[in-house]
């Protein structure tokens, strides 16, 4: 969904161009800077949320490997709990922390009305804008293939729950 919420706030931003008093000296595009912004605080808002949910999904699933040990291990919802864990700890863990300091580097040098130090940040931003974009249709399959397999097995007779 935080992907969803940029793609909607940037191009309304954009549509409306609007101009911030903070930002008064600075003639590049405001546009961005006030979308950047709610959706810096929108990403970090959804990574605690996924974080918790990615923190009980592992713990759940561990649960089912301590209860299973005569019946087998859940080896496909175990491994699409790592594998979703991967790809969003790399996005919060390794990436994130680049891009907000791309960001706040952009806003910094817009709001010292530095233009081209603004540009340069917003340049260094949106090159790493494509990886980001994987990573979080990566991790939106990935959880969607784990909700996928966690309800099926939980809809599956008892007779088939060993053998996910």
């Amino acid at each position: 969904m935080t992907g969803l919420v940029a793609a909607v706030v940037f191009p309304a931003m954009r549509e409306l161009d609007p101009t911030l008093g903070g930002y008064a000296g600075y003639d590049g595009p405001h546009w961005s800077l006030v979308a950047g912004v709610i959706a810096e605080k929108v990403f970090h808002v959804g990574f605690v949320v996924t974080g918790v949910m990615l923190g009980l999904s592992l713990a759940a699933v561990l649960g089912l490997v301590a209860l299973r040990r005569v019946s087998g291990v859940p080896i496909v919802r175990l491994g699409l709990v790592v594998v979703t864990l991967g790809l969003f700890l790399t996005h919060v863990g390794w990436l994130q922390p680049r891009m907000d300091q791309a960001a706040s580097a952009y806003r910094e040098a817009a709001s010292a009305q530095q233009t081209e130090e603004a540009a340069m940040a917003k340049s260094e931003f949106d090159d790493m804008h494509p990886i980001a974009s994987k990573l979080i249709g990566a991790l939106a399959l990935s959880s969607l293939a784990l909700f996928t397999v966690s309800a099926w097995m939980a809809s599956a007779g008892r007779e088939t729950q060993g053998a996910d």
